[in-house]
């Protein structure tokens, strides 16, 4: 009697298709765009805590058609007496450059370490000629004594 040894292969059945290239949308690079107008662009100052530090910025509305705005914004931590405080960094100065509305919309900063008297607190932006505030009752706490308050602008 004979014995056979059968082997069985699974088959693999493989479908090709035909890939082709999906064209993407065409955007404008940011250079192509037309200059935002300062009438269809307005800036609104928020602030918050956060684990011990300050976060502040403007956030920048616009309701109107994709353009480039090109921006210096600066932030001066201020008493409400308008005494500039002593916070390493102060004032402040960034650049502000986006595609709208595409691009994340807003500039920030972090204020840490404000060991002082409590005191009321006015953070003034200054953008595109308008000056803009946010007053606080007080700054961030103050995590070591000897060390000195920081502000530091926050890229977006």
């Amino acid at each position: 009697m004979r014995r056979f040894l059968l082997i069985l292969i699974p088959a693999v059945m493989v479908t090709c298709t035909e890939l082709r290239p999906t064209p993407l949308p065409q955007t404008s690079s940011p250079s192509s765009r037309a200059p935002c107008s300062r009438a269809g662009v307005s800036f609104a100052p928020f602030g918050e805590g956060a684990g011990g530090a300050a976060v502040v910025g403007l956030e920048v509305h616009h309701g109107g058609r994709p353009c480039h705005l090109q921006a210096t914004v600066t932030l001066k931590v201020e008493g409400t007496m308008g005494t500039m405080l002593s916070i390493e960094g102060n004032p402040s100065t960034t650049a502000i450059e986006r595609s709208l509305p595409q691009e994340p919309e807003g500039v920030m900063w972090q204020w840490r370490n404000s060991c002082g008297d409590d005191m009321a607190i006015r953070f003034v932006f200054t953008v595109l000629d308008e000056r803009l505030s946010l007053d606080s009752r007080a700054g961030p706490r103050c995590d070591e004594p000897t060390a000195g308050s920081t502000l530091t602008a926050i890229d977006t």
